[in-house]
């Protein structure tokens, strides 16, 4: 198996991921993050857990079709949407 993030997971591992998702359907993403890191002593040098890393590697293994898991929760925050005004737009100002 390829390694993900930095981390080369067996395939012991990979089936304990599997039996987390599937014993925890109502769990976030992120809390089955921090409950994997815990599980696989995944940690940054400073002691907290790696669980942005360990999100992405299980979203790069889902995508791999390797697990599949929840739903996200929640959407990301959407930048606001750019309103032309007169100051700002270049068709509606005299040319420099």
């Amino acid at each position: 198996m390829k390694p993900y993030c930095g981390r080369q997971f067996t395939l012991d591992e990979l089936q304990t991921l599997r039996h987390l998702i599937e014993a925890n359907p109502s769990a976030s993403r992120a809390q089955l993050s921090r409950q994997v890191c815990a599980l696989l002593d995944w940690f940054k040098p400073n002691g907290e857990l790696k669980d942005m890393t360990c999100r992405v590697a299980m979203l790069r293994m889902q995508a791999d079709g390797l697990l599949t898991l929840p739903a996200a929760q929640r959407c990301a925050p959407r930048q606001p949407e750019y309103l032309a005004t007169a100051a700002t737009d270049p068709l509606l100002r005299p040319p420099l």
